[in-house]
């Protein structure tokens, strides 16, 4: 009887770290996709500040105009220095493109933790 009991208490230990193990697991991916999209997105993006539409570059000057225009006071009222806009620009656009592919990374694991409740293994 206290061997069953004992045997009971470890199968219950396995299956409480098995699930810890896909927790983890499943962060890890959610993670590990959000910062690989966001180092991809601002390495990218820092290599062509120039860049205003696909297949068309510009100079410095002209792309600093295209810049200030487009987005005008709103820029000039925060008072960004000059030399940070392409890399605030950068940043903030890494870090959107990260969170939209954890999400959906994390999204993906759900679904298919989902899908496998109701099989067998």
């Amino acid at each position: 009887m206290l061997e069953v009991a004992v045997n009971l208490i470890r199968v219950n230990l396995e299956v409480r770290e098995a699930t810890s193990d896909r927790t983890f697991q499943n962060t890890l991916g959610i993670v590990g996709a959000g910062l690989a999209a966001a180092s991809v997105t601002a390495s990218i993006s820092g290599q062509f500040p120039n860049v205003v539409a696909p297949v068309t570059i510009i100079k410095s000057e002209e792309a600093k105009a295209t810049v200030e225009q487009n987005l005008g006071q709103v820029l000039r009222s925060l008072t960004i220095p000059e030399s940070a806009l392409m890399p605030l620009i950068s940043l903030v656009l890494s870090l959107i493109i990260g969170f939209i592919v954890a999400g959906l990374t994390g999204s993906f694991i759900w679904l298919r933790g989902l899908g496998n409740h109701g099989k067998k293994r």
